[in-house]
């Protein structure tokens, strides 16, 4: 888990004061070193207040005390990366830090070109910064520059802690950044694909080769495994998938009071026969941790808000039992047609595919950057099965049928419910219908009764939040 923070500042002035104010926030709960380095030096510190670097170019990384190696790295330009790069077992910095030895701005294209994982890059040259993001955009990156400095960072707070408006780095794209203009060169992007009707016992065939494959590249390197868990189909798969790669899972199922959820979810790990941690929380608890939820999210959004704050439990869980990563099944209601606005389109002789594929486009910015922030800032690394660019390319080809029910009444994603069918999950979980997190857990009910003691609608509760988090760090 880490935090990056860059800055070039225009004056020539020395940017140490600048990483300072940046980093101050990040990771207070774990001991850490923040590395910082400019093209030519590097140090290793415990004191913020101890950077000796005075040059106007610097990277600087928080990384906590189980990450290694310890960030930047330097190599004629200094490099730091957060993700996850896929089908290899040598430690990931390591393996980019060789693709990007020579020409780091070509190295970067290279691999948001070659699909090659979920990360975001940060490289300082002498004068420039060069940042890059995959092209499905897992791992949240953002920028921002006034008349005076130009700075990267791993969150908007960051940013905002230099009165600065922050801007994201859009997946699939690099920005080089300087003194001068910045420039931003669009790599590669999410595509629509051609519709493929292949018959349905090979569709489901080739969804189980590669989720199977997905899962057993992840297990060779992340062999033990905390899942954020529902019961539902997404979550039940994951585990199902992870467990044969032969990961050592722990099942975390959280929700305000005791919910039906648990009941789903206890059901489901019986049939994996995994282990099912279930810690329920009350309101009052939810209450005194949604300024937290929104700082991490730095959004105000309900519904956002609303999904986070069951993650946000489970990772704390996790966190406490020793796990270093979390998995989530977010990611299959946007790519396998789970939201009722698709069926309501398609029974009305309308084509959702659009808006599928503009949800499965977005989804860095509706879902994965919330989740991510939330895993970052309590010091443990999301992992997404469902966003692996392979079975993206796969999942938007599918026709429509394979998707979506004719009945409005019928579950959706019904090729993910036959899948779980052949591997023999009973119609209990196969067949169980969506219920998004933010209701399942009780979350929802619960903020709008908090907003309520208060006088309050749940959004302007959630809003007066979230002001005075961004207005502590720009007053700070």
């Amino acid at each position: 888990m880490v935090h990056i923070a860059a800055a070039i500042t225009k004056d020539n002035q020395k940017a140490s004061n600048l990483i300072k104010k940046m980093q101050r926030d990040t990771d207070a709960k774990d001991e850490y070193i923040v590395g910082v380095a400019s093209s030519k030096n590097i140090e290793y510190l415990k004191n913020l207040e101890e950077i000796k670097n005075e040059s106007p170019c610097l990277l600087s990384v928080r990384n906590s005390n189980k990450d290694y190696p310890i960030l930047p790295l330097l190599q004629d330009h200094a490099l730091a990366f957060e993700g996850n790069i896929y089908q290899n077992i040598e430690p990931d910095i390591l393996w980019i830090a060789n693709k990007l030895r020579h020409e780091p701005e070509e190295g970067i294209s290279n691999l948001i070109k070659e699909n090659d994982g979920s990360f975001s890059i940060v490289v300082v040259t002498e004068d420039h910064i060069l940042c890059g993001r995959d092209k499905i955009g897992t791992i949240p990156l953002y920028f921002g520059e006034n008349n005076q400095y130009v700075a990267v960072a791993s969150n908007k707070k960051m940013l905002w802690n230099l009165n600065l408006k922050p801007k994201p780095v859009l997946p699939g794209t690099i920005i080089n950044l300087s003194k001068g203009r910045s420039q931003v060169t669009i790599i590669d992007e999410l595509t629509k694909q051609k519709i493929r009707k292949c018959p349905e016992d090979k569709t489901i065939e080739t969804l189980n080769k590669i989720l199977t494959e997905i899962s057993e590249n992840l297990v060779k390197k992340i062999p033990e495994l905390a899942v954020s868990f529902s019961g539902g189909i997404d979550s039940t798969l994951v585990a199902y998938y992870l467990k044969n790669a032969g990961a050592k899972l722990d099942l975390i199922c959280i929700g305000i009071n005791e919910q039906k959820e648990y009941e789903n979810a206890r059901l489901a790990a019986n049939i994996l026969d995994l282990p099912l941690v279930t810690e329920p929380q009350t309101i009052n608890e939810l209450e005194q941790v949604l300024p937290e939820i929104i700082n991490i999210v730095e959004d105000p959004n309900l519904m956002k808000i609303g999904v986070a704050a069951p993650l946000y439990f489970s990772t704390k869980i996790a966190r406490s039992m020793g796990y270093s990563h979390i998995i989530s099944g977010n990611g299959s209601d946007e790519l396998f047609g789970g939201y009722m606005k698709y069926l309501k389109k398609y029974s009305e002789g309308k084509d959702p595919r659009n808006d599928i594929f503009a949800d499965v486009k977005n989804s860095w910015m509706n879902n994965f950057n919330r989740d991510a922030k939330i895993c970052r800032d309590l010091g443990l690394k999301l992992m997404l099965p469902f966003t692996h660019p392979r079975l993206i390319k796969y999942g938007l080809s599918l026709p429509l049928e394979y998707l979506l029910p004719k009945n409005m009444n019928e579950p959706r994603k019904i090729i993910l419910r036959k899948l779980a069918y052949s591997l023999g999950l009973p119609v209990e979980v196969s067949d169980r219908p969506k219920k998004a997190a933010q209701y399942s857990s009780g979350v929802d009910k619960a903020i709008k009764k908090i907003a309520k003691k208060y006088g309050l609608k749940p959004w302007d509760f959630l809003n007066e939040l979230y002001k005075k988090t961004k207005r502590a760090h720009i007053e700070h």
